[in-house]
């Protein structure tokens, strides 16, 4: 036993060197490691109610059933939150499922630009731009409005929230959307969506459970998705050593928490590799190791 857990430390330790000989290629995550809640931008996994490229774009995870995100026309009726009456101003339901329904190639020119600035904004991390471009989506397309639960473009709004700073308003907004969607969105699903976004987009989380999930998000983009700077790297394992003796997990299935040590030994050294920092990298993986892995590592010849 002792010479196969080295072996297996030798083999993420290899992973890392072999990221700087390549110069930062690449690669999937060994087997049994999950990089992250979500891999992807912000389109990934999208649901369109449109043609072309003018649709709602809203990330969910693979688990979650793919195309049936928020930005599926609604099929559902009843208030915008579950259980409580429609607030003051708000639409009826069955009015956007019907305005969704009719396909976003019916949206004005200004609406659609106005929606594919608030994408673009994303990508560039413009969390200002993208609100400003949802502010003015809203006022041409009132019924379809972002501030809306149950508009498929809710969750996009929350996204540019938690981009802003304010995780803890995207994080409701995004869990409020999502429990409009009804079955298989069950509470344990929709947690599992907003923990993705919460390591995807929130910038400078308060929470300790968010601060873990940001860290382990940057690692595992660093590592099987983008070449990012060492010092992204190292930052994201500083912020990981600060916060994750201290989050507990919500039960067993809650594998963001509970395999954050094993994500930290293996995605910290490929992310300081495929930066090129190979020093950092074989630091990084001797001081996340576990330490009945690093006795049998130390005992092999």
């Amino acid at each position: 036993m002792p010479r196969r857990l080295a072996h297996m430390a030798a083999l993420a330790l290899g992973l890392a060197a072999l990221a700087c000989r390549a110069g930062g290629e690449g690669g999937a995550p060994p087997s049994g490691v999950n990089p992250s809640p979500v891999e992807g931008a912000a389109d990934r996994g999208a649901a369109r109610t449109g043609a072309g490229d003018t649709g709602p774009a809203t990330p969910v995870p693979d688990e979650a059933g793919g195309s049936g995100g928020p930005g599926a026309a609604r099929t559902g009726t009843g208030p915008a939150t579950p259980g409580a009456p429609a607030a003051a101003g708000a639409f009826d339901a069955a009015q956007i499922v019907e305005r969704s329904a009719a396909g976003l190639t019916e949206l004005s020119d200004a609406s659609k630009r106005a929606w594919m600035d608030a994408r673009r904004a994303v990508g560039a991390g413009d969390a200002r731009g993208c609100l400003s471009a949802l502010d003015r989506f809203d006022a041409a397309e009132p019924i379809l409005r972002s501030t809306d639960p149950a508009s498929p473009f809710a969750v996009q709004r929350a996204i540019c929230e938690m981009q802003a700073g304010r995780c803890d308003a995207g994080k409701a907004r995004a869990r409020a959307a999502l429990a409009q969607l009804g079955p298989p969105w069950g509470p344990d699903m929709i947690s599992r969506a907003v923990d993705s976004y919460v390591s995807l987009y929130c910038v400078a989380p308060k929470a300790p459970r968010d601060r873990l999930l940001r860290a382990t998000g940057e690692l595992s983009r660093g590592a099987y998705m983008e070449t990012v700077a060492p010092e992204v790297c190292q930052r994201a394992l500083a912020e990981l050593r600060a916060v994750v003796d201290v989050v507990q997990p919500t039960g067993p299935a809650d594998t963001a928490v509970t395999s954050a040590r094993d994500l930290a030994a293996v995605a910290g050294p490929k992310c300081l590799g495929r930066a090129g920092d190979c020093r950092a990298a074989h630091a990084a993986h001797r001081a996340w190791m576990r330490d009945d892995v690093r006795q049998a590592f130390d005992q092999v010849p």
